[in-house]
């Protein structure tokens, strides 16, 4: 068994004990390593220590049980071992910004910055991930025409959105040429609920003449984080799972405004090649 197995068999014990009583120290005897060797080891392979991989965990779990159940906020962090509910709230704001309370008076999904469980699949991709640093940049103003999908469970509505996108023979008289490809998805307050939104579309010089089939976006000037995935397109969410629940929460910067885009440019060599390149960008601020 290597390190990286270890650990996600650690993070397994983890998993299966976040409503129990859990130290750092009974899941290290669970593997059978010491305690400094393991807490070394295992932030040198997630990127964080264990203790905040189980508090970020249970935060996580909680608000889940906030925005789908009417159990009493109290109630859910007593479940998950948290003995002052004050501790609690001011675990929860710290993490996702706002008290349980403003949660479930907002219905206000997206911000939070939730921690899902890692898997043996995130720990493979995030040495690659780590390796690649992100970049502060600007954009101006861009116009997208294209096609729109509603994702809930399944990512299949992009696929085929892309699908129906190159099968088109309309194409926007305004578009550049050779075409930029963008892939942008934008979110409602409930996208919990509802799922969210994924446009499929081309840059276009000037919203006119609009195919009837498709629709027009334009994305606002604005700052944006820019991190390169490297890989097959279907491991993206790697990335966004790294950038959303890793590296943002670490860094100095917040989201600003409801959106996210992947762009298309020269190193993107299709969905399918393990040397394709796929850039995302995700508008931010300091805080």
């Amino acid at each position: 068994m290597n390190n990286k197995d270890v650990i996600c068999k650690a993070i397994e014990f983890i998993e299966a004990n976040l409503k129990e009583e859990l130290s750092v120290i009974d899941v290290s005897k669970e593997i059978g390593y010491s305690y400094h060797h393991f807490s070394r080891l295992f932030h040198g392979i997630t990127g964080l220590p264990a203790s905040e991989y189980i508090l970020k965990r249970r935060l996580t779990e909680a608000a889940d049980q906030l925005i789908h159940s009417r159990r009493k906020s109290i109630d859910i962090s007593t479940e998950y071992q948290f003995t002052n509910y004050e501790t609690f709230v001011r675990a929860f704001k710290r993490m996702f910004g706002i008290t349980p309370s403003e949660l479930r008076k907002q219905s206000f999904v997206y911000p939070l910055h939730r921690f899902s469980r890692l898997r043996q699949e995130d720990i493979r991709y995030r040495d690659t991930i780590r390796g690649i640093e992100p970049q502060i940049v600007e954009r101006g103003e861009i116009r997208i025409v294209g096609l729109v999908a509603v994702v809930q469970q399944s990512a299949h509505p992009i696929t085929e959105a892309w699908s129906r996108l190159f099968r088109e023979t309309d194409l926007p008289a305004s578009r550049n040429v050779p075409e930029k490809y963008y892939q942008l998805g934008f979110w409602p307050t409930n996208y919990d609920m509802n799922g969210f939104y994924v446009m499929c579309g081309l840059e276009v010089e000037r919203i006119t003449e609009i195919p009837l089939t498709m629709t027009a976006k334009t994305v606002p000037p604005a700052k944006y984080i820019r991190f390169i995935h490297k890989g097959l397109s279907r491991h993206v969410s790697f990335t966004y799972k790294y950038i959303y629940e890793t590296w943002l929460p670490q860094s100095e910067y917040a989201l600003t405004l409801p959106y996210e885009f992947e762009y298309y440019g020269s190193a993107y060599q299709g969905p399918d090649n393990e040397d394709s390149e796929t850039e995302i960008y995700i508008p931010i601020e300091l805080i």
